[in-house]
């Protein structure tokens, strides 16, 4: 079940005071309240680093996300009797002609 994000500090500060008053670890209670627990976590760690600080600045949570690998470019495979070639991507032109011509001649 996918969990909702933290949306800002306010929700934030409601959400935290929410688990202290029930007693219940964040984890526990984020996830009996639908909300993810590393989002709500994350918010408590910054704004526990701005209660240290001294920071009145406003505080906004980013979620990093890497991106998918790209895809690894298509392979082409010929096939001629008994013998397989897998072509990669910019292969040289000139070794695959070589190759081709070595295996027609078998």
């Amino acid at each position: 079940m996918a969990r909702r994000k933290v949306r800002d500090e306010q929700e934030a500060h409601e959400l935290l005071a929410g688990a202290e008053t029930a007693g219940a670890d964040l984890a526990t209670w984020a996830r009996t309240h639908g909300i993810d627990g590393r989002s709500l976590n994350a918010w408590s760690l910054n704004l526990d680093r701005r209660r240290h600080h001294g920071s009145a600045d406003a505080l906004r949570v980013v979620e990093l996300i890497p991106k998918e690998p790209a895809a690894p470019p298509s392979m082409l495979t010929i096939r001629c009797g008994p013998f397989v070639v897998d072509v990669s991507p910019g292969v040289d032109e000139h070794l695959l002609a070589r190759v081709l011509s070595t295996v027609s001649t078998c």
